[in-house]
């Protein structure tokens, strides 16, 4: 006596079965377990930087429940000003492209001590290929001893708070990654955001993406600052 078939030839179970071991299946499977017991801290924020969702190890990082992300901005949360963070995801949102090994180290208000991560920003994209989240991938890391904070809780920037913006900070080109660096020393130097997009062959968008994040890592408000720092940091002469 034969066994029903479906019309494909298979069996009810083994159709089942290998679905169950769909390669998209399997990579939920293994992302709803790490959301959920993961040491390595998860989110997701929308287009206006506000969370969406974080699992247990990011709420522990911040030292809040993870009911009291939901809804914030990253600034809110960290309470900080000139946050990288923000200004990575912006990127991520304006260009597409995700941010890996952005490293980050702070003194949030829940703890006593400075933190040390590293940020991973995943572009998330919708049917038509526009971004509209942003997805993070955090892990802490190990503090290194001596090593300046650059985000102080409550603070203004880069160093001391008494001393905000260029004035502070020798380790402040840590912060730059190397083509924010280019672009600020083609700013320093005299370049209009089109003149910098033409000479890295990039859009005048990204470039002032950039120049966005840069103004805002440095705590500055000016080119003139920007060209000071350049100075200070032989970035020109």
């Amino acid at each position: 006596m034969s066994l029903p078939q479906l019309g494909g030839g298979l069996l009810p179970d083994t159709a089942a079965r290998r679905d169950a071991f769909h390669p998209h299946v399997l990579i939920q499977q293994l992302f709803n377990v790490m959301f959920d017991s993961s040491p390595i801290g998860i989110g997701v924020c929308d287009a206006d930087l506000r969370i969406v969702v974080v699992n247990k190890a990011w709420a522990a990082m911040d030292g809040l429940a993870s009911e009291d992300h939901n809804g914030k901005t990253v600034l809110e949360v960290l309470n900080v000003v000139g946050c990288p963070v923000e200004a990575a995801m912006n990127q991520v949102l304006a260009t597409g492209e995700p941010i890996f090994g952005l490293e980050i180290t702070a003194k949030v208000p829940t703890r006593s001590e400075v933190g040390r991560w590293l940020v991973n920003l995943i572009p998330l994209k919708d049917g038509a290929g526009k971004t509209t989240h942003v997805g993070s991938i955090t892990v802490e890391t190990k503090p290194r001893v001596g090593f300046e904070s650059f985000l102080v809780a409550r603070g203004s920037g880069i160093g001391h708070p008494s001393k905000p913006g260029v004035e502070a900070g020798r380790g402040a080109l840590e912060h730059l990654s190397p083509r924010e660096i280019q672009v600020t020393r083609l700013l320093a130097d005299g370049n209009s955001n089109k003149e910098v997009a033409s000479a890295l062959r990039i859009s005048v968008k990204t470039v002032e993406t950039h120049r966005n994040r840069i103004m805002k890592n440095l705590n500055i408000h000016s080119v003139t600052h920007l060209v000071r720092f350049a100075i200070k940091h032989s970035l020109v002469s």
